[in-house]
């Protein structure tokens, strides 16, 4: 079956794993009709530390804070919902920083 590579910063690979040090790679496997909100939230509930470090405690969507890439390409909200995994996918999760 297909699989989509999951990678996930240092320092947020630690909330899920504290022991883990470096990116956290994960292949996950695709589902038919299987959408990116679809796999982050089966993350959900694999790692219960993901949804503390992914999604806003106080609304249950994604961060704004958080950035999901799709094979190189930053998604918008509407496209995490919307866009449909294809096999060898990859999806890097990254907090995004503002400030100057």
């Amino acid at each position: 079956m297909a699989k989509v590579k999951v990678k996930i910063p240092p320092h947020v690979a630690q909330m899920l794993k504290p022991d883990f040090s470096g990116w956290l790679v994960l292949e996950e496997e695709l589902k038919d009709g299987m959408t990116v909100s679809h796999l982050l939230t089966s993350l959900v509930l694999t790692y219960p530390g993901f949804r503390e470090t992914v999604y806003n405690p106080d609304a249950g969507v994604i961060s704004d804070q958080i950035g999901v890439v799709l094979n190189d390409r930053l998604l918008t909200f509407h496209e995490i919902s919307q866009t449909l995994l294809r096999g060898n996918d990859s999806i890097t999760i990254l907090p995004l920083y503002y400030g100057g």
